[in-house]
């Protein structure tokens, strides 16, 4: 073999090592397919993560719209507020937004349940008087600093303790009826418990409901005062300014009374039911009058017979006894 021949044979040699040597920037074709697969892998975990940020996002937004919803159109502290009326009522201070002889309008109303003694006693009182609605006009018993507060969507009435969530209910009460109620208004169960008879004078020209109601529900506050006294009570009917013995309310004879005849009325001291153009809770000496008209009075004898025996109504519902 010849020179040339031998220098051909090895161009021929480096030309096929040439032509298996990789090129630069190539990669073995199974190399390259272990990489595309680690890619689509990254983006999947990524799309996947992107998604679970997104619903994150979607539900604080909507946990957040919620809250604010609430915050925005609940119920706010009612003391907050700025109002064009107020007053006075049993030495609780009373703001409203409209006239407080307005809030007479709103007989229809609805009330919170609580396990609160004293709330339950002012709920049993309201709803005496009232005519109930689970769209009526809300009133919130609460208890807090005390004061009426009373707005176009409701009403609030509070106070830090029993006495000052009664003596509130009371003034609403009042308010809601039209009734001039003295700042002496809780003396009552003092002077009637002093008295030697217990009486009660019912004037002719009431009303079906002061008889066949009211009678009746200041007749089981009279009964407790008698059970703690032991006390007589008296009922008297009125026509004009003679009252007339109508019963009394003995059926046991345990109890003497010592009227055996008719009687001047202001010579009668305890309850007066009182037909009246002017609704008021008057007190004169041993005598307090309940006067108005036929609801009003019948308004006026719940009201004193929740501040004579607040839990009565509650003790009456659990042997099933209602009025």
């Amino acid at each position: 073999m010849s020179l040339q021949e031998i220098k051909g044979s090895e161009k021929k040699k480096v030309k096929k090592k040439r032509t298996s040597i990789e090129g630069p920037g190539e990669k073995p074709e199974g190399k390259k397919q272990t990489g595309s697969g680690e890619k689509q892998t990254k983006q999947e975990s990524k799309t996947s993560y992107d998604t679970v940020i997104k619903v994150l996002a979607v539900l604080i937004l909507v946990v957040f719209g919620a809250y604010a919803y609430m915050v925005l159109t609940g119920p706010k502290d009612p003391s907050q507020g700025s109002y064009a009326y107020s007053g006075e009522v049993l030495g609780i201070e009373v703001k409203s937004e409209f006239p407080l002889e307005s809030l007479q309008n709103f007989k229809a109303i609805a009330l919170l349940n609580s396990s609160d003694a004293a709330i339950t006693s002012c709920n049993y009182e309201l709803s005496a008087i009232s005519q109930m609605s689970r769209k009526g006009y809300i009133v919130r018993v609460e208890k807090d600093s005390p004061g009426i507060y009373i707005k176009g969507e409701g009403a609030w009435v509070r106070g830090r303790n029993s006495g000052e969530i009664l003596s509130a209910c009371h003034a609403f009460a009042c308010l809601r009826e039209g009734i001039e109620c003295p700042d002496g208004l809780l003396d009552i169960p003092q002077i009637l418990a002093g008295q030697e008879e217990l009486n009660l004078v019912i004037d002719g020209a009431l009303g079906e409901k002061s008889f066949q109601k009211g009678i009746i529900t200041i007749g089981y506050a009279l009964g407790t005062l008698q059970s703690q006294t032991g006390a007589p009570v008296n009922t008297w009917l009125r026509n004009g300014d003679t009252c007339f013995l109508a019963t009394v309310l003995n059926s046991t004879g345990l109890f003497k009374s010592n009227i055996t005849e008719n009687s001047s009325c202001d010579s009668i001291d305890g309850i007066h039911m009182l037909d009246s153009e002017q609704g008021e809770i008057r007190m004169e000496g041993n005598r307090i009058t309940l006067q108005g008209s036929d609801g009003q009075v019948y308004a006026g004898t719940v009201i004193v017979q929740n501040i004579i025996a607040p839990d009565l109504r509650e003790r009456l519902m659990d042997v099933n006894i209602d009025f």
